[in-house]
């Protein structure tokens, strides 16, 4: 089976030995597949469990703490042991990628609003049940237009109520997954505010493209709106040993699962692939166990036990629908409607209540494997459906959590409208390890009273551990005397609010530091003034020494750094924006406070050189890259183009490095011969992907001139010393046969290095263009423990290129390679110690073929599937590229390694001929002073 995070799913006693044989512990069904053809091949991970962070419940509104997991962290463990994970809002998963959800010590996440016996009984007083659900609506007192009548006045007899125009209530969900690829959530109780006709938000949504989750052993209680909804283009979608249920906070619209929200084929025409596996329909459910729109559905071995329900099973437009070996209750009598699906079928059901299944149109076999149990068996198989799996803690990665506390200089901040302001709080976390966690509690215009009287203190000190450390910096909004709200006189409240801080900090076993603030920019006729603070930098200082708590001054360090620069050098690292330059400003911003992407870099800075000296447990984790990619605005920047953009031009003293963390980056990137030396990192292939669809065929803007082959690369190397690492890079225009040629790549520096990377295409996904290097040698490649797919030469080119420890896939009957090596060039392809795979299906691909006439491919030591043709290689139609072409294998094994059948004029080396393709021999050049290795930077 697929690799999944098995230390993570140990110690499954509660599951008896035939569930076992059921379903093993891994995914399967639709969300390992990759079409609906062929098998499950679809390597559905969740992401890496060296990633892992522990959480347990603080008491209050958890939300913004999960989201940041989420984006941290691959594998986020709720620890149920501390009580209900309460969360205020629905949190919305936007562009992530393998991740792990996982419950243990019965871990329950909550939505904070509930429906109460006092609101069931204003809508009771109000009517609402006996009003249309189809149409009769009207215009809310908020001035919203809402199309049926029951639900414009729950809406308003809410309103009247509570007062919300806003009608925050509606978005008490728990988590919508949008954009989102490879996650797993299991274990997990997700329970909602009790369902009512308000079209709030669901439980779990999955939408918007998102494909591969499995959802397994989870239970979805009293959804607002619904408790599992999937829509959107979401696709290869498997939810087993779940359960379904509501209580008595359900009032109205318990309707379950909808797949597909409207009728419109542009929801789901072939998407929306689910498999409901062993799941139970339960107390309370009236409706959609599914309902079913556009989608291909599997109900596979499920319990119906909802009697005196609505319609279960409920496939309309477009829709192909199985029942296969369920059990319906005693109770359960609608069991069945339809309204314009394509097809459904009944295989091995039991129905206690009177039901004649008759089949209709045509359900498409699926292409997955799975084991039938016999239906009768199913009501006491599923009573370990639910949060029923009793696992052990995984370990976590985090080693400590570092709190920030503090004002707008250090706050998180909305980038929305390409807003470039940035607390330094919110890029810190760049600056240390996976190991060490970081949450900002910093707020715009906080001061250390007002961060006391409106609870954030007290939420830091929900979440802090023993070994923590507490960050404190404040001053900017202390000052302030005409706010009462805020204001704290510097040898008064604000020292002893800071004593407060540090002394509930040692009482929990965790660290304080205090920061003194930031430096106000302020110049006068050329004067820097350095005393903009007045006395709370003094005062911070003395409640150091007095308790002796560790100091960083940051008030002294940014005073020296402005002072020196000057007026105007200083003003590119605060928010100085000229007009019509920016849209979130456009009337432009002169701003002495607040820093954008490069002053909060500086300040960062600041801040770690004197970790680095005063807390020395702290510095062993602190790393620095050159420059930061991130989407969400934690980083110096928001595309990889960007950031190389900004690095030095023709660097020789050292490598730059570039992080890019989590998200998919659609951009075509080029990497100017100016730019050597370069080094770009992901946070794992899996979850930074650079990806761009440009292809052969199509037509550069505004023009009717073709793109062709070249132009269509993702990714431009046409410099020298360039490593990427741990990063995808993918071109999905589609197969060659639609697009033509499209490039993930195109290489022509020298000595570029591809480490753990996924390199992904169809036709020509790598092609290594360089024709010299240094001293006019040929230029030089090297992928290792790579993954490399395509379909028709798909990796080609002329350099010299090493393979080592790779893993490549056929997608088609085609060839590996299309070398074009220059004649006299000793090394061209070498491929050592990898392996070769295929899809199903493909069992005719040659290892490769001759683009020019003295191409040179050698095979050491590989493992070569079926899918590799006896014959091995292939002359392009050309018998006179048989006498030019050098195309060797040494020691090759698997089924696809028979030396006895291949063509004549190939190569079985010798081992005194094998053992010239060493690393060193094959990657090194005349002239230079040393072999290149990049593994000895």
């Amino acid at each position: 089976m697929k690799r999944i995070i098995l230390t993570l799913t140990l110690a499954l006693a509660v599951l008896t030995a035939a569930v076992a044989q059921v379903m093993p512990d891994a995914p399967f069904g639709w969300a390992t597949s990759t079409s609906l053809t062929s098998g499950d091949s679809y390597e559905l991970t969740g992401g890496d469990p060296a990633r892992t962070v522990i959480l347990q419940s603080n008491g209050l509104d958890m939300r913004e703490d999960i989201l940041k997991s989420l984006k941290d962290y691959d594998v986020i463990v709720f620890d149920g042991s501390r009580g209900d994970f309460i969360v205020s809002s629905l949190m919305v998963l936007d562009n992530l990628r393998s991740k792990t959800l996982l419950g243990i010590n019965n871990a329950r996440i909550r939505t904070q609003f509930q429906v109460t016996p006092e609101l069931k009984k204003l809508l009771d007083d109000t009517g609402v049940k006996g009003m249309s659900t189809g149409g009769g609506g009207g215009v809310l007192s908020n001035g919203i237009r809402v199309g049926e009548e029951r639900e414009t006045h729950t809406r308003q007899a809410i309103i009247d109520q509570t007062g919300d125009s806003r009608e925050l209530y509606r978005n008490s969900g728990l988590f919508q997954l949008s954009r989102c690829e490879n996650f797993i959530i299991r274990n997990l109780a997700l329970e909602g505010p009790g369902p009512i006709d308000v079209g709030g938000a669901d439980l779990l949504t999955v939408s918007n493209g998102s494909t591969h989750i499995w959802v397994d052993h989870c239970s979805f209680t009293d959804g607002m709106d619904g408790n599992f909804d999937i829509n959107s283009r979401a696709d290869f979608i498997t939810v087993s040993w779940c359960i379904f249920q509501y209580t008595d906070k359900a009032y109205d619209h318990c309707l379950t699962n909808l797949i597909g929200s409207n009728d419109s084929p542009s929801q789901g025409v072939d998407n929306l692939n689910v498999t409901f596996a062993y799941c139970v329909w339960g107390n309370g459910c009236q409706g959609r166990m599914p309902m079913v729109r556009q989608g291909n559905i599997h109900l596979l071995n499920d319990y119906y036990n909802c009697p005196g329900s609505g319609t279960c099973v409920n496939p309309r437009a477009g829709s192909e629908v199985l029942v296969e070996g369920c059990y319906f209750a005693k109770g359960v009598k609608n069991i069945f409607s339809t309204s314009g699906a394509k097809g459904w079928a009944f295989k091995n059901n039991i129905y206690r209540e009177k039901f004649t299944p008759e089949d209709g149109g045509t359900v498409e076999p699926f292409p997955y494997k799975y084991t039938t149990v016999p239906a009768s068996r199913i009501p006491n198989l599923t009573k370990q459906a639910g949060p029923t799996l009793k696992l052990s803690a995984p370990e976590s990665s985090v080693k400590f959590t570092v709190h920030l506390l503090g004002d707008s200089t250090m706050a998180d901040k909305n980038i929305a409208n390409g807003n470039p302001e940035r607390g330094w709080g919110m890029v810190f976390e760049n600056f240390v390890d996976p190991q060490v966690r970081v949450i900002n509690y910093a707020k715009n215009g906080r001061s250390t009273k007002s961060a006391i009287d409106e609870g954030i203190w007290d939420h830091l000190m929900a979440n802090l551990q023993a070994g923590d450390y507490v960050f404190v910096q404040f001053a900017h909004n202390d000052e302030k005397e005409n706010s009462p709200d805020r204001y704290a006189a510097p040898w008064g409240a604000y020292q002893e609010n800071l004593r407060r801080f540090i002394r509930e900090t040692r009482e929990k076993g965790a660290t304080p530091v205090l920061l003194t603030p930031v430096a106000r920019r302020e110049f006068n006729m050329g004067r820097f003034n350095p005393d903009s603070h007045g006395d709370y930098p003094a005062a911070m200082r003395a409640v150091a020494a007095e308790t002796g708590t560790t100091l960083i001054d940051m008030t002294e360090a940014t005073n020296a750094w402005i002072a020196e620069a000057g007026d105007m050098a200083s003003r590119p690292y605060f928010m100085w924006i000229d007009p019509g330059v920016n849209p979130a400003y456009p009337q432009g911003r002169q701003d002495n406070t607040h820093s954008n992407p490069r002053g909060a870099r500086r300040n960062c800075d600041i801040v770690c050189d004197s970790i680095r000296v005063k807390l020395p447990e702290l510095a062993a984790h602190l790393v620095r890259y050159d420059a930061v990619v991130d989407q969400q605005g934690r980083g110096d920047y928001l595309t990889i183009q960007e950031a190389v953009d900004a690095m030095p031009d023709y660097l020789t003293r050292k490598q730059n490095t570039i992080l890019v963390k989590p998200g998919v980056y659609h951009e075509r990137v080029t990497i100017p011969a100016s730019k050597a030396n370069l080094k770009i990192v992901g946070c794992g292939a899996e979850n930074t992907v650079l990806s761009y669809d440009n292809y052969a065929l199509k037509l550069y803007p505004d023009t009717k001139d073709q793109m062709g082959t070249f132009g269509s690369s993702t990714l431009y190397i046409d410099a020298n010393d360039v490593t990427f690492e741990d990063i995808t890079i993918a071109n999905t225009s589609g197969r060659g046969e639609v697009v033509g040629q499209a490039l993930a790549m195109t290489v022509n520096g020298d000595r570029v290095f591809f480490h753990r990377c996924r390199i992904l295409g169809h036709q020509d996904t790598i092609y290594t263009h360089g024709h010299y290097g240094y001293n006019g040698n040929a230029c030089r490649y090297y992928f290792l423990d790579c993954y490399i797919e395509g379909t028709t030469d798909f990796i080609f080119g002329q350099g010299t290129g090493l393979f080592e420890n790779c893993l490549i896939r056929s997608k088609k009957n085609s060839h590996v390679t299309a070398a074009s090596t220059l004649q006299g060039q000793k090394y061209g392809y070498v491929f050592r110690h990898c392996k070769f795979i295929a899809d199903e299906g493909v069992d005719n691909v040659s290892l490769g073929r001759p683009w020019k006439d003295y191409a040179r491919v050698v095979y050491l030591e590989c493992e070569l599937g079926a899918h590799i043709r006896p014959a091995g290689w292939d002359n392009w139609g050309s018998a006179a590229k048989e006498k030019t072409a050098y195309y060797a294998e040494y020691k090759n094994f698997g089924p696809g390694a028979k030396p006895e059948s291949r063509v004549a004029w190939a190569h079985q080396l010798t081992d005194e001929e094998a053992a010239e393709y060493t690393f060193e021999k094959i990657m090194a050049a005349p002239g230079e002073f040393a072999v290149w290795n990049p593994l000895n930077k």
